[in-house]
């Protein structure tokens, strides 16, 4: 009989059935819409947390896990414009590029 090949024949996420063989078809999560609180992983929606969602920390730390932690020095990870420094987290200063530098 002149049957179909892929009668029967189940294939993993990602995988598509040709000629009765199972073949990639490229980005398994392509098309797949997952909940709220889900994400595409290999073709399956996996739950996963957010648990530093909406979770705003002082200067100086951040969320890990829901929790304000502190990341070192308040500045080590600031950029003030020229003439400004970094005081507790913060940028202040007068705006002129030779306060406190020899210039």
């Amino acid at each position: 009989g002149s049957g179909n090949p892929c009668q029967g024949v189940h294939c993993p996420p990602g995988y598509r059935c040709v000629l009765g063989k199972c073949v990639g078809i490229g980005n398994p999560c392509q098309g797949i819409k997952c909940p709220p609180g889900k994400r595409c992983i290999l073709g399956r929606c996996v739950g996963f947390v957010t648990l530093c969602k909406g979770v705003t920390c002082p200067p100086g730390k951040h969320c890990v896990k829901g929790l304000c932690i502190g990341i070192g020095h308040p500045c080590q990870r600031i950029r003030c414009p020229p003439g400004k420094h970094c005081v507790n987290g913060n940028c202040v200063g007068s705006g002129n590029p030779c306060q406190g530098v020899h210039c």
